[in-house]
């Protein structure tokens, strides 16, 4: 099962030519900055900045054609507008469960 919208995969690639890699290593880069912080700021409670971490991670995950992980950071999102961080648990412990599957199919999408 792939993770990835293939027709999004296609699309940057005809679009961002030799430079679809690099964009794929800066997702992979910052993407894993932003779920840490996604993770701390759980751990600290900080309403603030996992709305922020989950916001950001959201939209590059989605630009990338990773539907399944933006929509469980909009669930984490969600969660942070009602206050209640309880809500957040399960879509985050699912986001770090998916998140390595995801970067392996976008890491093979440039070999």
């Amino acid at each position: 099962m792939t993770h990835l919208d293939q027709e999004t995969i296609l699309s940057l690639k005809e679009i961002m030519g030799e430079e679809f890699t690099d964009l794929i290593e800066t997702y992979v880069r910052d993407s894993q900055q932003r779920l840490n912080e996604c993770i701390v700021a759980m751990e600290k409670h900080d309403i603030e900045g996992l709305q922020f971490a989950a916001h950001a991670l959201k939209g590059s995950s989605a630009n990338l054609g990773a539907a399944g992980l933006a929509n469980l950071c909009l669930q984490v999102e969600a969660a942070t507008k009602t206050g209640d961080l309880t809500s957040a648990t399960a879509p985050l412990n699912q986001i770090q469960s998916l998140y390595p599957e995801v970067v392996q199919a976008l890491l093979q999408t440039t070999q």
